[in-house]
């Protein structure tokens, strides 16, 4: 899987990259605007909220136009940026209704002792690839991911934790290192719309895990699936 992972990445980071770019850059900068004003620091809880809905919501927008160009490539087209989106734009309603279902999901777990949250992830992990490659509606796609994951769940968390713990934890710990040496070398720097082309640029190399779910999403398809229906 991480074989073909790399495959598919290395053919098409570009088209990758730029479906990122659309989405995450105005992500990162209205979550900058609205940090100029409040005070994250007093209001913590409601700026992490806040934060994380628009990045839950809309930020998973883009790995879900990433999902419809692996689609095509998958089947041997050629995905293109403005096909991409309009197939993207054209299941919208179903995309957004999942990123809030596993938003809402998986805070619930988050707030209980955060270990149920992780599960909760990996179990509605391919909802966005049934919508994108299978065109489900929302809810068949989150079903259909409990589906693909419950008969072996410990493998899919395991390998989804190896690819992307190292991934979204080490960008974290560059981005804490960048903004803490440009706040003291460069303050003129230090600013919304800065930190948003810094966390946009950082934060690009997760599009590596990204494919990886595509790819493990069309692995377990071709596994026979279990005799029990889920039910969500």
């Amino acid at each position: 899987m991480l074989k073909r992972t790399w495959e598919l990445f290395y053919r098409h980071w570009l088209l990758f990259f730029a479906i990122h770019l659309t989405v995450s850059f105005p992500v990162n900068a209205l979550v900058g605007i609205i940090s100029t004003r409040v005070n994250p620091a007093e209001n913590l809880l409601q700026f992490f909220l806040f934060s994380g809905a628009i990045g839950g919501l809309f930020g998973m927008v883009a790995p879900a136009a990433i999902f419809a160009a692996l689609s095509r490539a998958w089947s041997g087209a050629t995905p293109t940026y403005g096909q991409t989106w309009f197939v993207t734009m054209d299941r919208i309603g179903s995309v957004m209704l999942v990123n809030f279902c596993v938003f809402i999901f998986s805070s619930a777990g988050f707030t209980m002792c955060i270990f149920p949250g992780f599960l909760v992830l990996a179990a509605l992990a391919f909802s966005l690839c049934a919508v994108m490659d299978e065109d489900h509606d929302a809810w068949v796609a989150l079903d259909r991911s409990v589906i693909l994951v419950r008969s072996r769940f410990w493998v899919v968390f395991g390998y989804l934790a190896l690819v992307f713990a190292p991934l979204y934890f080490g960008i974290a710990f560059v981005l804490l290192i960048l903004s803490a040496i440009i706040a003291l070398v460069v303050p003129a720097l230090d600013h919304w719309l800065a930190g948003a082309v810094l966390q946009t640029l950082i934060s690009a190399p997760t599009l590596f895990a990204v494919v990886f779910v595509f790819v493990m999403f069309k692995t377990l398809q071709r596994e026979p699936e279990p005799l029990q229906e889920s039910s969500i």
